[in-house]
């Protein structure tokens, strides 16, 4: 699926014309929600589309050697395996393929195996959290794609904001002591910098080094993510109960027309229950 859209409603009528290349956290979050459509409805619709789509994921976005995910299939350096982008990394998404999209199990066992390791391997390299972008051996690396993100590779950032939500989400429905292990790790973090007040999180976070003291205050997305982090255990736990009411009363830039309230509304959902695993996916 390409990434963006753009509509035209000129003269009461209107038209779409799709750009560029596929954004593959877009394409696991389509196969997630068939999935879970499928083992809900046993509709063998949603979960024929859905294995379609997982092929083509794997075929086209998935690199050869490292058997991780790339960010693309189209573009300059989506898909030849110079970068990576961690919060693309749909942990629940590989769970759902390996159960469903049978005659590829074995290869998404080996593509979770290889996430979790590339990951760890991150995180331990610098403070606590992950750069927006890195390459194969795990260095912020810039995608040259004109992003502003990209230019900012080194910081955990706009990108790198999702990434909690990716661990927790697959820690609560599966307990893997990988994802407990990295969101501890994030969550230790995530304390010491706030010191555990979730209205001193800050908009960005080096990834190696002395955080700068000219970064302003992060809004409802990056809050959101260190409570998440938060209920990794109990400990850690008591630090949320600010984090309800701060995140969901937050307003947002008014030309921040969907990232910002779509991460506030996700991590809301997570905090106050939503993410519930009422099936055996």
């Amino acid at each position: 699926m390409k990434w963006m859209v753009k509509g035209d409603d000129m003269n009461g009528g209107f038209s779409a014309e799709a750009t560029g290349g596929s954004a593959t956290d877009a394409d696991l979050d389509v196969v997630t929600a068939l999935l879970l459509a499928y083992a809900e409805k046993g509709n063998e619709e949603y979960l024929n589309y859905a294995k379609g789509i997982a092929g083509a994921i794997y075929n086209t976005e998935v690199n050869a050697t490292t058997h991780l995910f790339m960010p693309g299939n189209d573009g300059k350096h989506m898909n030849d395996g110079y970068v990576y982008n961690t919060s693309y990394f749909s942990l629940v998404a590989l769970r759902l393929m390996i159960k469903y999209d049978t005659e590829r199990s074995a290869q998404w066992t080996e593509v979770l195996n290889a996430t979790y390791e590339y990951m760890t391997k991150v995180q331990a390299a610098g403070n606590g959290l992950w750069p927006d972008w890195s390459n194969a051996e795990g260095v912020p690396t810039d995608p040259e794609n004109g992003s502003s993100t990209g230019k900012l590779c080194d910081y955990y950032g706009l990108e790198g904001v999702r990434i909690p939500l990716r661990i927790m989400w697959d820690y609560n429905w599966y307990g893997d002591d990988r994802a407990k292990n990295l969101a501890t790790t994030a969550a230790t973090f995530a304390l010491n910098s706030t010191g555990g007040d979730i209205n001193q999180t800050l908009i960005k976070y080096i990834y190696q080094g002395e955080q700068p003291s000219t970064t302003g205050l992060g809004g409802a997305h990056f809050r959101g993510a260190f409570c998440a982090l938060w209920t990794v255990s109990a400990e850690t736990a008591v630090h949320t109960n600010a984090c309800n009411e701060t995140i969901l009363n937050m307003a947002y830039k008014q030309n921040n027309i969907y990232f910002e309230p779509s991460m506030q509304m996700l991590y809301s959902l997570f905090l106050n229950g939503y993410f519930v695993k009422y099936w055996n996916y």
